[in-house]
C-alpha cells in the first residue's frame, strides 16, 4: 500500500506586482470592474493577491468602528475596493478610509480627492508596498492621517501629516486607544488575541 504523500509546504503569499506600465487614470477607469485589489501609482498598475481571512476580519472590525463614528459625527466611511483619485492622478484603494463631515461632496462613483484618513491593514503580500509606495503617495497628496495596522504584531502605527509630508508617528497595541486627530474610535474594535 502506498504511503500518503505529505502536502507541499505552502507557498509564501505573492507580493504586490506591476501588471502594466505607462497607464493613465483614464485607461485605469476603462478597465472592467474587479474585486482584485489594485492601485495606479506613477503610471504603474499594481495588483495584489486576494486578502486572507484574518486581514478581512481586521478590516471589518475597523470599518465597523468607522461606521459607528460616522453615524454620530457625519462624514463618509469607505471600504475597499473603492477607488480614491488623488491630486496627482494616482488611484489608490485603501482598506478603509474616512472623509470628514463637510467634505462628503468628493464621494461619487469614486472618491475624487484625498480622504482625511486612509487605513491599510498589512499582509505578507502587501506589507512592503503599503509601507513604501502607498504611504509615500498618501503623504504627498494631502491625506491628513494614515494608519498602518499590523495583525501579526497587533499594532496600529498612526502617521499624521501636514498635507505634504508626515510630521508625527505613533504606535499602539491592539486594544489601546488609537491616537487619531481625525476620528475618535477608541481601540477601533481591535483586541489582542492573547488578551481574549
Amino acid at each position: 500500500m502506498a504511503q500518503p504523500k505529505h502536502a507541499e509546504p505552502m507557498e509564501a503569499e505573492r507580493p504586490t506586482t506591476v501588471a502594466r506600465v505607462g497607464m493613465t487614470a483614464d485607461e485605469y477607469f476603462a478597465l472592467p470592474e474587479t474585486s482584485q485589489p489594485q492601485n495606479l501609482i506613477d503610471g504603474r498598475l499594481y495588483v495584489s493577491p486576494a486578502p486572507r481571512p484574518r486581514h478581512q476580519l481586521v478590516v471589518g472590525d475597523i470599518y465597523g468602528a468607522m461606521r459607528a463614528f460616522q453615524l454620530g459625527h457625519g462624514g463618509y466611511s469607505i471600504l475597499s475596493p473603492t477607488d480614491c483619485v488623488l491630486n496627482d492622478g494616482t488611484v489608490v484603494q485603501p482598506d478603509v478610509a474616512y472623509i470628514r463631515a463637510g467634505r462628503e461632496a468628493i464621494v461619487g462613483d469614486r472618491v475624487n480627492g484625498a480622504p482625511d484618513l486612509a487605513i491599510e491593514v498589512l499582509s505578507p503580500g502587501t506589507r512592503r508596498f503599503d509601507r513604501q509606495k502607498k504611504l509615500r503617495v498618501y503623504g504627498l497628496n494631502g491625506v491628513r492621517e494614515v494608519w498602518l495596522v499590523d495583525p501579526e504584531a497587533e499594532t496600529v502605527t498612526v502617521f499624521t501629516g501636514s498635507g505634504g509630508e508626515w510630521t508625527h508617528e505613533q504606535s499602539v497595541l491592539f486594544g489601546e486607544t488609537i491616537p487619531s486627530s481625525v476620528v475618535d474610535v477608541g481601540a477601533g474594535n481591535l483586541t489582542r488575541e492573547a488578551a481574549e
